[in-house]
């Protein structure tokens, strides 16, 4: 064997055996223990390095070398006594040495020490850790031979090892790989028929006779050629427990009990959908007591439509509609912005915007006179429900005759009926409240509401849901996985990243909801850094937000209308979208810029001490910041975010969660608050969000002064005018630190007709909505 150093010459080639002094085995000596790589955690974490293995003549010495570029193609086994390889000692790989291959007695490649070593994991049923090797060895080292069958052995072990612990769907999953790889070798066969029995009787005992008809489905549709007495075995038994079924939802409807007769119809159809007979009672069952589940992943809570806040949370958006119905309600958006309509009647608005009429329809229970009296109420200061817009818009309120309310303003305003959205529980007997409640709530838990139809609401119809059922899930996945089960009809608010893939399923329809979301964080400006303005910024430029929605909460996937914003108005879904007449589109959102977050950051503190100092006042240490986030999936998300892109420029945070239905804490013990709210018509909802009496109580003279201003405008284009110039102004004073617009959708089975295209609520058509087997 021969080792030659090309570059300094202190090595010759020789024909002698390769130590001919002791100088040489002393050097060569040092350099194999050197060579020796401190011993990782984990192989795979190593270095990459081979072993060449010297012959007895060499004292059978092991030298570590950087991988080897093997001259005659990548196996070593290639190699002649006579070639001569050129080879890097992993203690000095700057240096490169020849190596003559006479004196070799072995080579062992480190991907042949990597699959060693997944074997062992697998033998051992560290399953995770093997997967991890196979996995690189695979992208790494794909022409290995042997990687093969090592992945077909840890796929049959692990999937063995979950059907001990009877975890079939896990085992099948497994199983189901395997089977595309090797379909007709015979323990993957038997492995198939032993897991999907096994499953399909556990699911059967347990009365999940939908999923084992799916798992029916499954099998059909991947084994069938390996399974055929197995899948007929099934169908015999899923057609004789639908007709069992079919029996007692007959016996149930021959009763008079028409919701048990109706979750029969549908609990048949689950199994076994062609079951004789089970179409046409399943229509029957539908018109006498249509019911609808909704998956929801954000709690029940609390429903008052009397709130003053119900538009800065989820849950009071989509419930409101269920509970009662408002004097004037949003109904779409044209071509001219929002568009309303007066539920108990028909308005005129006066060309000069000066006055309102409102002719009540006959027989809904109301009359003028009660409808003047909501307005009044709703105008009244000492009454807690009032509104401060109409407040100080409002006139005088009287009547023409028994039908017509008459409705005078002090100033012109371009759209009353977006300061009229009064609830209906605001009226004053019990009597008519009850007359326009859509539903009552039966029952109220954790995990599930049900809301029964009202029989005294004067606008429902025949065909509407008798019942709904509102049902929680932990998580957006479950909520997908009970709709494609069939446990449900309908998900109130998909999370974005999930919006394509529900979309490619034919068997739903989506429907994106009209007014997109936004969401941001309110500062507490009672408290000292976020009452702070430089902090605030600050704030905002720790925050990488185009990350957050890129990759948390849209995975990488586009939405239309999903963006960063830079104010408290909405961009709109597109550049001529009607919505958008207050934003202004010159303002580009802050980018993410955590070393001037930093800078601006010390310069707050610098700012506050000094004030400190004037006023004779220590100044305040920079503590943990609560970040309130409210009960849904989407805050959550965002929220675990925020709190560590802040601590990156040192700033501590703890989330504080709220319970659902809640909008903001009742205490003062916070510093920032998530929101997300809807903005229909900038020129209600902008005194609404951010004058001092308003949601954010923002304390800015500027703001404040323009929008006492905006409520003076009597023009469009002096609108957006004043409404761009709020924009500006929030942007400025980082009054509210605006994150991004999500656009929201709802998906529901096709067998739910009378859905809008564009809704504006979940149930904002919940009167025209129809109940269809499928």
């Amino acid at each position: 064997m021969m080792l030659t150093n090309r570059q300094s010459g202190n090595l010759r080639s020789s024909t002698a055996p390769f130590f001919t002094t002791r100088v040489i085995v002393t050097a060569l000596a040092w350099w194999c223990l050197a060579a020796v790589p401190a011993q990782a955690q984990h192989l795979i974490d190593e270095d990459p390095y081979d072993t060449i293995v010297l012959n007895g003549q060499n004292l059978n010495r092991e030298l570590q070398v950087v991988p080897v570029e093997w001259p005659r193609g990548k196996d070593p086994a290639n190699l002649r006594s006579s070639d001569r390889v050129r080879i890097r000692l992993l203690s000095n790989p700057d240096e490169q040495l020849e190596l003559s291959w006479g004196g070799v007695e072995r080579v062992i490649l480190f991907e042949e020490r990597l699959l060693r070593e997944a074997k062992r994991l697998t033998t051992q049923q560290k399953f995770d850790e093997a997967f991890e090797y196979l996995a690189f060895i695979r992208v790494n080292y794909p022409d290995i031979a042997g990687l093969d069958a090592a992945i077909d052995k840890l796929l049959y072990a692990e999937s063995l090892g979950f059907y001990r612990t009877s975890e079939y769907e896990r085992s099948l999953l497994l199983l189901g790989e395997l089977y595309q790889r090797r379909p007709a070798l015979g323990p993957v066969i038997k492995g198939l028929q032993r897991v999907l029995e096994a499953q399909f009787k556990q699911l059967i005992d347990s009365g999940q006779l939908n999923r084992a008809r799916r798992l029916f489905e499954l099998a059909k549709d991947r084994y069938a050629k390996a399974v055929p007495q197995i899948l007929e075995k099934w169908e015999t038994t899923l057609q004789r427990l639908a007709a069992q079924a079919l029996e007692t939802a007959e016996a149930k409807m021959a009763d008079g009990d028409y919701r048990a007769a109706y979750l029969g119809a549908r609990e048949v159809l689950e199994i076994w959908p062609d079951t004789s007979r089970v179409q046409e009672f399943s229509k029957l069952a539908a018109q006498r007591y249509p019911l609808v589940r909704v998956g929801v992943t954000d709690g029940p809570g609390a429903v008052d439509r009397r709130q003053r806040w119900d538009a800065y949370g989820w849950v009071t958006r989509r419930r409101s509609r269920l509970i009662d119905r408002q004097l004037f309600e949003l109904i779409g958006v044209g071509p001219d912005g929002a568009e309303y309509r007066c539920v108990p009647g028909a308005e005129r608005v006066a060309d000069n915007y000066r006055s309102l009429e409102i002719q009540v329809d006959s027989g809904n229970e109301l009359t003028g006179i009660q409808v003047a009296q909501l307005m009044l109420l709703w105008a009244d200061g000492s009454s807690p429900w009032s509104d401060p817009i109409w407040m100080g818009l409002v006139g005088r309120v009287g009547t023409e005759g028994l039908m017509k309310t008459v409705a005078g303003l002090q100033r012109p305003f371009l759209r009353s009926q977006a300061a009229l959205d009064i609830p209906c529980s605001l009226l004053p007997t019990e009597g008519l409240r009850k007359n326009w409640r859509v539903y009552d709530l039966a029952s109220n838990s954790d995990d599930q509401s049900q809301f029964t139809i009202n029989p005294e609401y004067v606008l429902a119809t025949a065909t509407q849901p008798r019942e709904l059922i509102e049902q929680r899930f932990d998580t957006p996945q479950q909520g997908l996985r009970a709709l494609r089960n069939g446990q449900i009809d309908l998900i109130d608010r998909v999370f974005p990243a999930d919006v394509d893939q529900i979309r490619r399923d034919k068997r739903f329809q989506v429907r994106r909801y009209r007014i997109p979301g936004l969401h941001a964080l309110v500062p507490n400006f009672n408290r000292p850094f976020t009452g702070n303005r430089i902090f605030r910024r600050a704030l905002l430029y720790a925050i990488d937000r185009e990350k957050i929605l890129g990759r948390d909460l849209l995975a990488g996937r586009s939405l239309e209308g999903c963006r960063v914003i830079s104010g408290p108005f909405s961009p709109g879904l597109r550049s001529d979208d009607p919505m958008a007449y207050g934003n202004d589109g010159s303002l580009e959102p802050r980018a993410y810029d955590p070393r001037h977050a930093r800078t601006l950051l010390q310069l707050a503190q610098v700012e506050m001490a000094s004030t400190g100092n004037q006023q004779d006042a220590s100044a305040p240490e920079l503590r943990e910041l609560v970040l309130v986030c409210p009960a849904s999936d989407i805050a959550r998300v965002a929220c675990d975010e925020i709190v560590e892109d802040l601590a990156l420029i040192g700033i501590a945070c703890r989330l504080r969660q709220l319970k659902p239905g809640e909008n903001r804490p009742v205490d003062d013990e916070w510093d920032l608050l998530y929101v997300e709210y809807n903005v229909a018509d900038p020129i209600v909802a902008a005194k609404r969000l951010l004058a001092h009496d308003g949601f954010m109580a923002c304390p800015s003279p500027h703001v404040n002064l323009a929008l006492r201003q905006l409520e003076r405008v009597i023009a469009w284009s002096e609108a957006g005018e004043k409404l761009r110039t709020i924009h500006q102004l929030t942007y400025e004073d980082c009054s509210l630190l605006p994150l991004w617009q999500l656009v929201d959708h709802m998906v529901a089975r096709n067998g739910i007709s009378g859905l809008p295209n564009e809704p504006i609520t979940t149930y904002q058509s919940i009167e025209s909505w129809r109940v269809l087997p499928e």
